[in-house]
């Protein structure tokens, strides 16, 4: 298997460059139950050049195609957003086993845990959360019609509203109660921000576990399937979820740094904090994540993704629900 494909993305490679190219798998980096990344270098004309492949498994289970993440990589990079340059793409499955695009491999460090110890002072972590603040502040000055069209949200629509009829639609799937979501649904249709003035391209999942960190540098933003048009603060609020944090809780951008650095790399971008649609948002994306745990494992319940990670998911619910409680708490005693 390892022969096929290193010999499909060597033939793919060969076509995309114009040249004969030799390809060395060095491994391969988990991404989940549907994706798969393959660390390889290829040479071309005696250059070595570090390299990952992302391989779709399962296309037919995904919101986007693989043409609209490579693109989104492309557009955020082209706003100054650290994130690895990707050299091409293709839906056509006969290379690999399933569309993919290759990008170049970042060094550095993505495992959360990692980061947070490799982070040795507080002056360090303030400033890695202004590089995040400062990294999503660029990627806020992409208008929604820039993105590609698969990331595209319906501009006249309020985007909190769509993500709660979207929530709404994927609740129908979990298999457990979660009173906490339907508590803090009601308080969050009863408290809708209205519609951003113009709406952006977002990452949807920026966070600690899709960052590569060099030392204590932002090298790269990772992940971008997710990624879509709408409300800018859904990003700034999903990165400050307490979950993110990976234990430390006082630290409330991604775990290293405070919310004023975090909040300062963005103003530094030229945008306006807007404190009520943060929290509305707060609460919002930590309560999506006790939904999105507890779909993670009816999937696996049901036999549609077989994976233990998926299993696990079903049990960290409740905790997440405690955090959605905590969130809605702390908004109604401003």
């Amino acid at each position: 298997m390892s022969t096929d494909v290193a010999a499909g993305l060597a033939r793919w490679l060969g076509e995309l460059w114009g040249g004969e190219v030799t390809v060395e798998l060095l491994g391969e980096s988990t991404a989940g139950a549907r994706r798969r990344q393959l660390l390889f270098d290829a040479v071309v004309d005696a250059e070595r050049r570090p390299l990952v492949a992302t391989i779709v498994q399962q296309p037919e289970l995904l919101a986007v195609s693989v043409e609209g993440e490579a693109e989104s990589l492309l557009l955020a990079e082209s706003a100054g957003v650290p994130v690895p340059h990707v050299h091409g793409y293709t839906a056509d499955e006969s290379h690999v086993g399933g569309p993919f695009f290759v990008s170049t491999r970042v060094g550095g460090e993505s495992v959360p845990r990692r980061i947070l110890r490799g982070i040795r002072s507080a002056d360090a972590g303030e400033d890695l959360a202004r590089q995040c603040g400062a990294a999503l502040g660029r990627l806020h000055t992409l208008p929604a019609e820039r993105a590609h069209p698969d990331m595209r949200r319906p501009i006249d629509q309020n985007p909190a509203a769509t993500s709660i009829e979207r929530l709404d639609e994927t609740l129908a799937g979990v298999l457990q109660p979660i009173p906490a979501v339907h508590l803090a649904l009601r308080w969050l249709r009863r408290n809708l921000p209205p519609p951003p003035v113009v709406h952006r391209v977002c990452h949807a999942d920026f966070r600690n576990g899709n960052l590569i960190v060099d030392g204590a540098q932002l090298a790269a933003v990772l992940d971008w399937e997710s990624c879509h048009t709408g409300d800018p603060f859904e990003d700034l609020a999903w990165f400050c979820v307490r979950t993110w944090r990976f234990g430390n809780d006082d630290r409330t951008a991604g775990g290293f740094g405070s919310l004023d650095a975090f909040r300062g790399g963005y103003e530094s971008a030229g945008h306006a904090w807007d404190e009520e649609r943060f929290s509305w948002w707060y609460v919002f994306g930590t309560m999506r994540w006790a939904v999105g745990l507890a779909v993670q494992a009816a999937a696996h319940a049901r036999g549609e993704v077989r994976n233990i990670v998926m299993c696990a998911s079903g049990r960290r619910v409740p905790e997440l629900e405690y955090d959605t409680l905590v969130a809605l708490g702390e908004v109604l005693d401003r």
